[in-house]
């Protein structure tokens, strides 16, 4: 009820003063209020929950990108120099709920991802200056990666690690992207080891030899396997290392 009642008053502050919605940090008490809070609480305890509960979940985040893209449709039929300010946030928010939505849909099923995403772009096209929707793009090119959705390792920390920078590169950054480089620069330095530690173990076992009872033919396989895991672990070290004086090209840039 007090939700319902948060709601309908901000809307009713929207339609009457886009201004006054803005100058009083309303979206914000909103969001906060209204939405982000009980999705924190319900998404920390999805874990040890059944379907029943999950599928509770999912029709909350239904609610709530309804009442976001009402909220948008809205503000786009008003005539004010603030509209692309009060929209901004609206499609961040928007973006937000359909990434809880998708961290709790099927793994195959992208298309709630593909929606988050066009979301925070979206607000990139309305304000390329705020770093924000950058920020988003960041978490969600990590959260494909620990959904396992992402097929590659390094791709996603390469695009993770692009979009942080995009975000602290801005005329207005979002300040908690300095703490994610550091985050995903470590990321990059464990893969990176991991990787030549598996190399290391490819050459160890190339130059073993072969077991007197294994015949030509499959002596020769197995060496062309090991030959072939070999090339395709120092392709991953060299785009790995690529990967990290690229980022540490652009963190550089920054400074000056």
């Amino acid at each position: 009820m007090i939700k319902c009642r948060i709601a309908s008053l901000a809307f009713d502050v929207l339609q009457r003063s886009l201004g006054a919605f803005i100058a009083n940090e309303i979206d914000i008490q909103l969001w906060t209020q209204c939405f982000y809070r009980l999705y924190a609480e319900k998404r920390a305890n999805l874990q040890a929950v059944g379907k029943e509960e999950i599928s509770a979940f999912i029709a909350m985040t239904n609610e709530g990108a309804e009442y976001y893209e009402y909220l948008i449709r809205v503000v786009s039929t008003i005539s004010d120099r603030r509209r692309a300010e009060c929209i901004y946030p609206f499609y961040i928010h928007l973006g937000d709920i359909y990434r809880y939505k998708a961290g709790v849909t099927e793994k195959d099923d992208k298309t709630v991802w593909k929606k988050c995403e066009s979301c925070y772009r979206e607000a990139i096209q309305i304000n390329p200056n705020n770093g924000n929707a950058f920020h988003q793009l960041a978490i969600v090119a990590t959260s494909l990666l620990l959904s396992h959705i992402s097929p590659s390792q390094h791709r996603a920390t390469c695009l993770a690690l692009y979009y942080c920078i995009r975000a602290i590169s801005c005329d207005r950054p979002f300040v908690t992207a300095f703490t994610n480089i550091a985050f995903h620069f470590e990321r990059n330095k464990e893969e990176l080891e991991k990787v030549k530690r598996a190399l290391e173990e490819a050459e160890a076992t190339s130059t073993l030899e072969p077991e007197a009872s294994m015949g030509k033919e499959e002596e020769e396989r197995m060496r062309s396997a090991l030959e072939k895991k070999k090339e395709e672990l120092t392709s991953q070290i060299a785009s790995l290392e690529e990967e990290k004086e690229k980022v540490q090209a652009g963190l550089d840039s920054l400074k000056k």
